[in-house]
């Protein structure tokens, strides 16, 4: 897959947060993960976001075709360690923890824009 098709796939998706685009657009696997600062009392490591790759587990496209059903509104956009999922809420912009893994399946509000997620998150 290219690039290309990921722009189409998130302007399908009426994803038009420029911030999320750039990011998952030149988005690239780095050395050192990322914490996730703040979310209540605990700490969680980011895994890496969703790209372009037809990698199982790194796709962007095929991540959400498997998890179509769940909230037409939330697309998922990355993993946390433990493999909870980070989602997007299309038409809010908020970010949110999916806890499929180390929850019930909740939802944990993490930040109102992609813009604050990011800036929530540091090297680590």
């Amino acid at each position: 897959m290219d690039k290309k098709s990921l722009e189409e796939y998130l302007d399908n998706q009426g994803i038009h947060d420029e911030v999320l685009w750039d990011y998952i657009l030149k988005y690239e696997y780095p050395d050192e993960g990322y914490k996730l600062c703040s979310v209540g009392k605990f700490d969680f490591m980011v895994s890496h976001f969703f790209d372009d790759s037809d990698l199982p587990g790194y796709g962007l496209i095929a991540t959400n075709a498997i998890l179509e059903g769940k909230d037409e509104d939330l697309v998922a956009i990355g993993l946390i360690e433990g493999d909870d999922i980070i989602c997007y809420k299309k038409f809010t912009g908020q970010v949110f923890l999916w806890m499929v893994q180390t929850g019930v399946g909740e939802l944990v509000e993490v930040a109102d824009t992609f813009k604050q997620f990011i800036e929530k998150c540091t090297h680590q």
